[in-house]
């Protein structure tokens, strides 16, 4: 039995898999690049890496068995996360303009950047604002800290002069693909966003997690020296 956190990357899942002994990493990461699943989430998204699966791979508590093969496991993972997308959810995405991998990567940006699950929607909210109405207040990038080195976890797991190209620091809109696998609660808030953040765009936390959320750059100052940021 092997429980799987939210948020954590596909690499942190392969590396906890092995040190549970229910597979090596390179099997699961060389399973994760290339082999075809039968789900139609996946139809877009390129071969190649081992962060393929990425955002698709269901924090939850699994049980494996002996002789599991490495096609198995991964698929026990990916159908978990086909049967927690009621149907109800697909329309919902399907109508909100946003493909469901868009969703999922906005999704994983939550996971990573919120401090608790009524922050997860705030944060929701904010970024959607910042995708589509960003322009109009002069923000044109998602400045999400969560997305600078991935797949590296910070500067110094990073090579030397490494700039992600999930940075959305550097670059507009969504990232390429989710940034680790969320849980349900930050999938929902991705289709869901709150809207009492209708009016927000930026949004900072206190070292004990407290969120502070703004309409304007002056106001984000402000709570950034209020949350001792500054």
């Amino acid at each position: 039995e092997v429980t799987i956190p939210e948020g954590y990357e596909c690499e942190d899942i392969f590396r906890l898999l092995e040190a549970d002994g229910v597979c090596s990493y390179q099997d699961l990461a060389d399973t994760a690049a290339s082999y075809e699943f039968a789900y139609d989430f996946l139809q877009e998204i390129p071969y190649g890496s081992e962060n393929r699966l990425e955002g698709y791979l269901f924090p939850d508590t699994y049980q494996f068995f002996e002789n599991d093969t490495v096609e198995s496991i991964l698929d026990r993972f990916l159908n978990n996360f086909e049967n927690k997308l009621t149907d109800e959810m697909r329309d919902d995405i399907a109508k909100s303009g946003y493909t469901t991998d868009q969703i999922i990567t906005l999704a994983s940006i939550i996971q990573a950047e919120a401090a608790n699950t009524d922050d997860m929607y705030m944060i929701s909210a904010i970024l959607r604002n910042r995708l589509e109405n960003g322009a109009e207040h002069d923000i044109h990038t998602l400045d999400c800290d969560s997305t600078v080195y991935y797949p590296y976890k910070t500067a110094n797991d990073a090579p030397e002069g490494f700039v992600s190209s999930y940075s959305t620091y550097d670059n507009s809109g969504l990232p390429a693909g989710p940034i680790c696998n969320p849980g349900l609660e930050a999938i929902k808030a991705a289709i869901y966003p709150s809207e009492e953040g209708s009016e927000y765009y930026f949004f900072c936390h206190d070292s004990d997690g407290t969120p502070y959320y703004a309409s304007t750059m002056d106001e984000h100052l402000m709570n950034m020296a209020e949350a001792g940021l500054l």
